[in-house]
């Protein structure tokens, strides 16, 4: 049954909602409703930033008096601004005594965490000599490079680059790809990021969030403001989750379902059925937009007769393979090409030249049969009878509906396949480039702050694993695990140099226990960071980052928004003690690693001229062609935007929203020929695929198994120091337990855990690893989940307390209980598809 949740029964989670996008805090005030305050009498001093409080870098203005950040607003020149609790915490963490303060070294054992204070200039040198050994021993690539909260943003690849690594790998595998990537981007013929879609909620009737909180999430401008909006215009919704997000479902016409961790395949799959049943798809969309008329062998799913042509990109010049395929004409009795055709058929058997065809559809149609609301029942445990209802919301409310596409998705081995079948019913319905549906993602590009730089030469460790070791759809920019599957098997080489700008690759990585091991064939780890985290405990040398506000940066335009947008970011408050932007520490090991000319040519004005240069150099001949897009403007607004769009880019082979996937068919062909155990992850037509802990329980969970499963609020974010080390954010937590765990009753009584309790919660693969959380005992989730909010607390990395007195003294990261494993065929990290025990202590 579907749980309803009244705001005040439940009002210590609703006072997080306080932070929430949504509720209008002032931050969507147009500059002519402002009233007067001493802003605008010159008292005070305002710059335009972009909050790095999470990654998202959401347009905001720092308020500076005497020379100290005050505060953070929205930036009232956008539609849409606004900004969330993170984000008004910044003072907190700008002016937290916890901040590292100068360059260290490490004097202990790797894990230690015991350094001593060194200078700058020993630091720098200590790092350089060793990137000059391994570039004149020609192994570049033996140096790895870790971006994420980067302050050097535009300097810091074009550097590695012309060093000759590389190997410069992400977050993302533990994020977003290549799971949700690839699973809707089989409709379109390339990954598609969660910033590739955003979904229409002002105009929507319905939506379904699946594995989706945009209210408690992350990205304020524009999806957490434009949900706000679709709130306000009264938007019905329904929340498939393991728990209850308060902030995204509270109030009138909205339903939380929950559903078992790793299971939303199977209710996408049946969702499909349904619509499927009941012809309530929008036949007109798939027989004009998709290739859902294409026939193929019933057999091996090839086309049939297809014509394969090579088309050159204008744009790329790139050569690009083109399918021109065949359909049954209606109106003329037989099989033609599809722009040949008058009436295509969408559905039917059919014979030509003596063999049995069927149209795409048909194979889908029947492929979905058995994916009946009854067998979704017994996977999700959601009542088939509610899954019917959803059906029905969608059919009713189409094209205006949508199925949220999503974001974290790297939670269990499957994802893949779950955000395949969620395209599925999305395109199903026709909800792709339309009003009150899902739209595409517009951008400005830019050019970069300095000149062009050569690619290396040297083979990138991702792109071996891609085309080598059976991971076909693994992104080579994010995964940042295979550097120590690289370590662990040699293979195709082992790094040497770790340096991480702003990535905690430890605190933030699944199976972190087990690549720490790894790292004694590393001859030296360099973290920069703001704050101390689990990878600085391994570094043997800690550069002291500045915070956000503190630094220049590059002009900013891939935002998750519904226009085009570009954003500045200058400089507001100066740092503290002897913290440095990577920006100028790429400068200095540019100066001391790289050759003299090559400095000149590539760094040599931008070290002259600092980021006017850089600035001025993105935005070269682009007023033309985006009026108003200048400098003065982003100096005097902080942002310019164009006009919103709904258009969604497609690199299909037909051109079309591939509902039956060409590129899918070629891997999975592919992939069975050679043997591969998981060639079905790729199987074009709809399929159902078990997580790694289902297949490992067999379906069921002993009665101290718990799945723990992790989300965000408005209040917190990933594993850096600037909001899990926050002295506001923690007082804020300690009166609603955000750094609690959350247990079903039900398992509640059976351990004898009761509410606020101390429980020791560890891994069943690895009983060693244990971390203590105090319990919240709690109907919201779901009765085999240990939910917890996202790396609010050391884990079982205690010593982390000497140096972050303001993390929370309780509490669990899945990242720390999670497997050193790899997600069929794209190699993400899976992380929450381990089985977790709990005790009391």
């Amino acid at each position: 049954m579907g749980t309803k949740i009244s705001r005040r029964k439940f009002l210590k989670l609703g006072s997080i909602a306080a932070f929430s996008p949504f509720v209008r805090l002032g931050d969507t005030v147009k500059v002519s409703q402002k009233a007067p305050d001493p802003v605008d009498y010159g008292v005070e001093r305002r710059v335009p930033l972009r909050c790095r409080m999470c990654a998202q870098q959401c347009p905001a203005i720092g308020v500076v008096k005497d020379g100290r950040l005050i505060k953070l607003e929205a930036n009232p020149h956008l539609p849409y601004s606004g900004i969330c609790g993170r984000s008004r915490s910044t003072p907190a963490a700008l002016y937290n005594p916890d901040r590292l303060k100068y360059p260290l070294l490490r004097v202990g054992k790797r894990g230690e965490g015991k350094f001593k204070r060194i200078s700058w200039d020993e630091a720098l040198e200590r790092i350089a000599s060793v990137l000059r050994k391994y570039r004149e021993r020609g192994e570049p690539e033996k140096v790895v490079y870790f971006p994420r909260f980067t302050s050097a943003a535009g300097l810091d690849k074009p550097f590695w680059h012309l060093y000759g690594t590389p190997n410069i790998l992400s977050y993302a595998d533990t994020c977003h790809s290549a799971g949700h990537d690839w699973g809707l981007g089989a409709y379109f013929g390339h990954p598609m990021t969660p910033g590739a879609f955003w979904m229409d909620y002002p105009n929507a009737r319905f939506g379904v969030l699946a594995m989706r909180n945009p209210a408690g999430g992350l990205c304020v401008y524009q999806f957490g403001t434009l949900f706000g909006e679709g709130r306000r215009n009264g938007v019905r919704l329904v929340a498939v989750d393991v728990r209850f997000p308060n902030e995204a479902v509270e109030g009138a016409g909205r339903k939380w379902l929950p559903i078992r961790p790793g299971t939303d395949g199977a209710f996408h799959l049946a969702l499909a059925h349904e619509i499927v049943k009941r012809r309530g798809y929008d036949q007109e969309y798939l027989i004009k937009e998709t290739n859902a008329c294409m026939l193929i062998d019933p057999e091996t799913l090839e086309p049939y007769a297809p014509e394969i042509q090579e088309k050159v990109d204008p744009k790329t010049k790139k050569k690009k393979k083109h399918v021109r395929y065949r359909v049954w004409d209606q109106a003329q009795n037989r099989a033609v090409f599809k722009d040949e055709a008058q009436k295509p058929a969408l559905r039917g058997e059919f014979t030509v030249e003596g063999r049995k065809v069927i149209t795409a559809f048909e194979a889908i149609v029947q492929a979905l049969e058995k994916y009946t609301p009854e067998w979704a029942e017994k996977i999700t445990t959601i009542p088939a009878n509610e899954i019917r209802a959803v059906a029905e919301e969608l059919i009713k409310g189409k094209p205006r509906v949508f199925v949220d596409t999503g974001w974290y998705s790297e939670r269990y081995g499957n994802v893949m396949r779950q955000f395949h079948s969620l395209g599925l019913v999305n395109t199903l319905l026709g909800v792709w480039e339309k009003k009150g549906g899902v739209g595409g993602i517009p951008k400005v590009k830019l050019h970069g702050p300095l000149p062009k730089v050569p690619k290396p030469k040297a083979l990138q460790i991702t792109k071996y694993y891609q085309k080598k070791k059976g991971y076909p759809f693994l992104n080579p920019k994010a995964g940042r695990r295979f550097a120590f599957e690289a370590l662990r098997t040699g293979e195709p080489y082992e790094p040497k140099v770790i340096f991480a700008m702003g990535q905690n690759f430890i605190g933030g990585s699944a199976g972190s226990p087990e690549m720490t091991k790894l790292l004694d064939k590393v001859e030296l780890i360099v973290c920069m960071t703001p704050f101390m985290d689990e990878s600085c405990l391994y570094a043997d040398i800690i550069l002291p980052d500045t915070l956000f506000p503190e630094r220049d940066e590059a002009l900013h335009f891939k935002f998750k928004q519904s226009m085009p947008t570009v954003a500045m970011h200058m400089k507001a408050v100066e740092p503290p003690f002897e913290a440095r932007p990577g920006s100028w520490v790429i400068l200095e090991l540019a100066r001391r690693v790289l050759q003299p000319e090559e400095f000149e040519k590539y760094f040599g004005e931008f070290a002259r001229g600092g980021w006017e240069v850089g600035w001025r150099r993105q935005l070269e001949g682009l007023e033309k062609k985006h009026p108003g897009l200048t400098l003065e403007r982003l100096k005097r607004e902080g942002v310019w935007y164009g006009k919103q769009s709904y258009k969604i880019k497609k690199k299909t082979y037909t051109g079309e929203v591939e509902i039956f996937s060409l590129l899918f068919l070629e891997k999975w062909k592919k992939l069975k020929a050679e043997g591969h155990p998981h060639a079905d992850h790729a199987h074009p037509l709809p399929l159902w695929v078990p997580p790694f802990w289902w297949e490992e329980a067999q379906g069921k969970l002993k009665e101290d198994e718990f799945i723990l499963c992790t989300g965000f609020s408005p209040l917190n974010s990933f594993t850096g120091g600037q909001t899990r080390n926050n002295p506001l954010l923690l007082e804020i937590w300690k009166e609603i337990g955000v750094d609690r765990v959350w247990i079903h009753p039900e398992k509640a009584q059976k351990l004898g855990i009761s509410d606020g309790d101390v429980v020791e919660v560890f891994p069943a693969h690895n009983p060693r690893a244990v971390a203590r959380a105090r319990v919240w005992v709690t109907p919201l989730v779901h009765p085999e989940v240990l939910f917890s909010y996202y790396g609010v607390a050391p884990g079982i990395y205690p010593q982390l307390k000497r140096y972050l007195a303001f993390m929370p003294e309780y509490g669990v990261n899945i990242n720390h209980f999670s497997k050193f494993h790899f997600a069929p065929l794209q190699g993400g990290h899976a992380t929450q598809d381990v089985i977790i025990k709990v005790r009391r202590v």
